[in-house]
């Protein structure tokens, strides 16, 4: 079990000495990174539809009630929540080792935002939510080797 300087300690990445040895990630290591934080954010997604949305029919609800109440525009609003958690990551990265939440938690939720704001933005668009707003040809010839 890590102690609490090991978990929320300076990244040692980031650091010239590392703390403690550590494996190096493979592809493999990295998508099962990648599945396991996307199912936290769809976590995330879910609970904060009922925590500051209040229904699955008004996901952008409070950053709705932000704008209307700062006399700001919704893309504002989602700036100033949005900045807690990048500011979480930051600290983080500079070596800050007392957090209130752990950096992952910041990142889960910095994602979700993002994906918020996609959303935002294809709504005001007037674009379809299930449409393929990149071109997959494109990208798969831009991946080919």
């Amino acid at each position: 079990m890590p102690t609490k300087d090991e978990t929320y300690g300076v990244p040692p990445q980031w650091t010239d000495t590392p703390t403690r040895t550590r494996k190096a990630y493979n592809a493999e290591d990295v998508n099962d990174v990648m599945t396991n934080l996307f199912d936290r954010v769809d976590d995330l997604r879910i609970a904060g539809n009922q925590d500051y949305a209040h229904s699955d029919e008004t996901p952008f609800r409070n950053f709705e009630a932000m704008a209307e109440d700062a006399n700001i525009k919704v893309g504002q609003a989602w700036l100033v929540l949005t900045r807690k958690h990048w500011d979480g990551i930051v600290a983080y990265i500079r070596g800050r080792s007392s957090m209130r939440e752990h950096v992952l938690g910041r990142i889960a939720d910095l994602i979700l935002y993002l994906v918020l704001l996609a959303a935002r933005i294809m709504q005001d668009e007037g674009r379809d939510p299930k449409e393929v707003w990149w071109n997959p040809e494109a990208e798969a010839q831009r991946l080919e080797p």
